[in-house]
């Protein structure tokens, strides 16, 4: 949030919202050679460990896993699984293990990431089935374990206490689950999301872990969920992104929002969701689901996994493991807000080389499909308040579309002028904030919530 308290503000514009709006390129840097690592055949899991700076890939149809370095993606190890096919995987929370769901093993393969040994806890008995499909340490020292036996079996769910000498248990609430079941922890290590999608319509579950007896507290409602192959949650543990778009609420497992389709990734700090689609990452204001910024990758899109830095994302696809590089082009344009006393100070913000991709400071932009510029201007307790915003390169022209919103901030806002080069508002009432964004006259707003307009 830009705070203005009679004084100007310089502030530069992510490259995102300038692309969007004046035609500026906003894309990755070219790929080279080192960008994508070729696999020995079709990979099926990826996981990232962002203290090792190593990735982890299970290649069901090789036997093994294979270890990369972050840093020059090139294969340091592998991990030989004889005749098990690797599938689903999972870092432990102390991140001393990876956890390997051995599909032909009828066991959980346990990887020591110091020696890279492995050893094995057979749950085919428990799961009822040895088509052993995802593991998860969905809580300290307990695993959850499922099968994939389709339509050609039937399995449940299983828990693993290693600090029990490695005890497997049957989860028998919730009934049997069979179809390619994966899981999701919610941050806090509560509960457990379970995602069947090889069933139609799909199935989504909510686990509660927090103690040794796992019970199912909540299904979505049938036939309303999609895209349960590749999830992702908010660091906050209120909503769940699928692959087919949608946004959940956690709490009912219902529908809030939409996004475009593909493998969704929260970043770290949960202000961005990125969307892997093809060999495009769709950048996204995870409070507002506008579309901030794109970014091209190296190689297809099946996974997608946070570096251990925030300028890099790692993407699993049909051709092998790349990395996605999240640096825009240097910004090349500012906008300047003013409010419309007398300034008595000024304050500069300067780009860095490598800007993060979003709404400036955060503010503003509750339209899903905003195209251009987003702030936030705050002024202080003045019975007549108002302000300006300049673009340091005007517009063709002034058919663009305004929001304007102070929710509770103690004005009402009003545009008063609108020109290529900006537009001036004033706030009736007493001191206050406003949000602002600048929609681009090529098509329809498709705001939720109602605050939007039809540029």
């Amino acid at each position: 949030m830009v705070r203005i308290g009679l004084f100007f503000a310089s502030v530069a514009l992510t490259t995102a919202a300038l692309g969007m709006y004046f035609g500026i390129g906003f894309h990755s840097r070219a790929a080279s050679a080192q960008d994508v690592t070729p696999l020995n055949s079709a990979g099926f899991a990826l996981v990232s460990d962002s203290v090792r700076r190593q990735l982890y890939v299970s290649l069901p149809g090789a036997n093994e896993v294979d270890v990369l370095s972050m840093s020059t993606l090139q294969i340091t190890n592998r991990v030989l699984l004889g005749g098990q096919r690797p599938e689903g995987m999972s870092l432990s929370l102390d991140g001393s293990k990876l956890y390997v769901a051995l599909n032909q093993g009828g066991s959980v393969g346990v990887i020591d990431l110091s020696s890279l040994t492995t050893s094995f806890i057979d749950v085919s008995v428990q799961l009822g089935d040895s088509r052993v499909w995802d593991v998860v340490e969905g809580r300290p020292n307990r695993l959850y374990v499922s099968a994939n036996p389709g339509s050609s079996g039937f399995s449940w769910l299983a828990s693993i206490a290693t600090d029990q000498s490695n005890q497997v248990t049957r989860i028998q609430s919730g009934g049997i689950i069979r179809g390619a079941p994966v899981f999701l922890p919610s941050p806090d290590h509560q509960f457990l999301y379970v995602g069947e999608s090889a069933f139609s319509p799909e199935s989504l579950h909510k686990f509660d872990i927090r103690t040794d007896t796992p019970s199912l507290v909540l299904d979505a409602p049938f036939g309303s969920v999609s895209g349960t192959r590749a999830m992702d949650v908010s660091p906050d543990g209120l909503r769940l992104y699928t692959l087919s778009g949608q946004v959940l609420r956690t709490d009912s497992l219902t529908q809030v929002g939409g996004i475009v389709f593909g493998v969704p990734r929260v970043n770290a700090d949960g202000s961005f969701l990125y969307v892997g689609n093809g060999t495009t990452v769709h950048a996204f204001n995870r409070a507002s689901l506008v579309e901030v910024g794109g970014f091209t990758s190296p190689c297809s899109i099946d996974r997608l996994t946070l570096g251990a830095n925030s300028n890099e994302l790692f993407a699993l696809g049909t051709d092998g493991v790349c990395r996605v590089s999240l640096v825009p082009a240097p910004p090349t344009a500012t906008a300047t807000i003013t409010s419309t006393s007398t300034p008595t100070r000024t304050a500069t913000s300067t780009p860095t080389s490598t800007p993060t991709p979003g709404p400036v400071n955060g503010g503003g932009g509750r339209a899903s499909t905003i195209h251009g510029l987003f702030g936030t201007l705050s002024f202080p307790n003045a019975a007549r308040s108002g302000g300006h915003v300049r673009f340091d390169r005007p517009v063709r022209s002034t058919k663009y579309t305004v929001l304007l919103t102070a929710e509770n901030r103690g004005c009402t806002p009003v545009i008063t002028t609108k020109a290529p080069d900006g537009f001036s508002f004033s706030c009736a009432g007493v001191g206050g904030a406003v949000d602002w964004a600048v929609l681009d006259p090529t098509g329809n707003d498709q705001s939720a919530g109602g605050i939007g307009a039809t540029p």
